[in-house]
């Protein structure tokens, strides 16, 4: 019995102890994987794949999947200004650099990273896709990351959220340079108040779109805290940003609105109803 029951204690100082892997990547595929969806299809949760400096483009360094696991992708030394996925999206070949639509929680993190010339139908650099009724959700973390010259051809020039389980955590990621033919020139949000939205310490520059150059947000309760929306353009309403009637219990404080124009109304901020939100 006592043999027994050591053994038993052993297996489970054994399961206590394990700990995560970290796998490094090179561009040119030198690294632990060839590429970055290789390193993801390995990992389990709470691995971590860092990516040196450098550019990642082709076949498995874009249109990536984390298939719901609680993984960190990231930089290896912390500035997305040097390392960078490379969509290489056009009209005619259409990619982006992230989709989440497998469960994915605040521990799925991309960190310290930027992602350019995505380019698709919605989300140019980042699609949360959730479900009606939120069966499957899309909650991932985005942290330091640079979102550069994405475009669509309809919603959310780099980040794209829509229905009820997309509700991403947005902290001090930079959006330049990106447009939609449609709606949300660097995002465009549609969740449900039963989410928390969270923009945090981000700044919105130079995009462009028809409605909410900046930021466009439909259905959802949102935080947006100590961002910047700088020189966005809309042709029509929402420079900065577009805040829909069917937003409830949403606040954007302590942000600053500078130089976005509209060439309808709200150059700065539009909404057609007060109940869309709070500015403070």
């Amino acid at each position: 019995m006592r043999a027994h029951c050591g053994a038993i204690l052993l297996v489970v100082l054994c399961a206590s102890g394990a700990s995560s892997t970290t796998y490094l990547l090179e561009p040119d595929g030198s690294g632990d994987f060839l590429t970055i969806q290789a390193a993801i299809d390995a990992s389990v949760n709470g691995d971590i794949i860092e990516l040196a400096d450098g550019l990642f483009a082709g076949g498995g360094n874009r249109d990536l999947d984390t298939h719901g696991k609680a993984i960190t992708i990231r930089s290896a030394n912390g500035d997305p200004e040097l390392c960078t996925i490379d969509c290489g999206g056009t009209p005619a070949d259409p990619h982006r650099g992230f989709e989440f639509h497998s469960n994915e929680g605040p521990d799925t993190v991309i960190e310290g990273i930027t992602v350019t010339n995505g380019y698709s139908g919605s989300g140019g650099a980042v699609r949360c896709n959730g479900s009606s009724g939120g069966i499957t959700f899309a909650k991932p973390t985005l942290s330091d990351c640079r979102f550069v010259n994405n475009h669509v051809g309809g919603l959310g020039g780099a980040l794209y959220c829509t229905r009820e389980g997309a509700a991403p955590t947005v902290v001090e990621c930079v959006f330049e340079d990106n447009s939609a033919a449609n709606m949300g020139g660097a995002a465009y949000i549609d969740a449900h108040a039963s989410n928390l939205i969270v923009f945090d310490s981000c700044r919105f520059e130079r995009n462009t779109a028809r409605l909410g150059g900046g930021v466009y947000l439909f259905r959802g309760t949102y935080a947006i805290t100590s961002c910047e929306f700088r020189d966005n353009i809309a042709d029509e309403d929402g420079g900065g940003m577009w805040g829909h009637t069917s937003i409830y219990a949403s606040l954007v404080s302590n942000s600053l609105f500078s130089g976005n124009e509209a060439g309808g109304k709200g150059g700065g901020y539009c909404s057609p109803s007060e109940r869309a939100g709070l500015i403070r």
